[in-house]
């Protein structure tokens, strides 16, 4: 089940990026709120509390509460993230607005578990996928999905096709696509 969390925001104004520099200074990042059919809306958040929105366990895929001055709170997830390249500081945050009844498109992480029957017989275990592209409602977002490789075995390998993921959740991947696979250590030359 998918948290839900409170953030509250300040309205902002156009600011010249002199202004921007000293609001990031004081903890205040940048950010908008992107809705469907509806104007969009800039405001600012507070760094600190924003991090720790990207510490929980669904990181980017957490549904926000966010609070906005003078207006009904908005349903959004993070739509992507700027940051600077030198030192990591968050620059500007982009949220999507979203409605809690409407499928919504992202990816999750693949979580492998277990040790391969083909690397206990000296196989090497390749990890070829890292993250799932899924559709499903907000509140039915998987925290990752489970990739047990208990029974995989040498020169054998796991797609997409054969992950099982939560009811209610689509893939919207090459369902051949391989994720893990048992390959033959590299031949050592005598």
């Amino acid at each position: 089940m998918v948290e839900e969390i409170m953030l509250k925001s300040e309205k902002r104004d156009k600011l010249t990026k002199g202004q921007l520099k000293t609001k990031r200074k004081e903890g205040k990042i940048p950010a908008i709120i992107y809705g469907e059919n509806q104007p969009s809306l800039t405001l600012f958040v507070e760094e600190k509390k924003f991090q720790k929105i990207l510490h929980t366990s669904l990181g980017e895929n957490v549904i926000i509460n966010l609070e906005v001055e003078q207006e009904n709170p908005k349903t959004v997830m993070i739509k992507e993230i700027q940051r600077n390249p030198l030192n990591d500081n968050l620059i500007h945050i982009d949220f999507q607005q979203i409605s809690l009844t409407k499928k919504i498109e992202l990816t999750v992480p693949l979580q492998v578990i277990g040790e391969a029957v083909g690397v206990k017989s000296g196989g090497i275990l390749e990890q070829h996928l890292w993250e799932l592209k899924i559709r499903c409602l907000p509140t039915k977002i998987p925290q990752s999905i489970t990739v047990d490789v208990n029974n995989l075995e040498l020169g054998k390998s796991i797609s997409v096709r054969d992950l099982t993921v939560p009811k209610g959740v689509d893939i919207l991947q090459n369902l051949e696509q391989v994720v893990v696979s048992v390959v033959s250590p590299p031949a050592v030359p005598e």
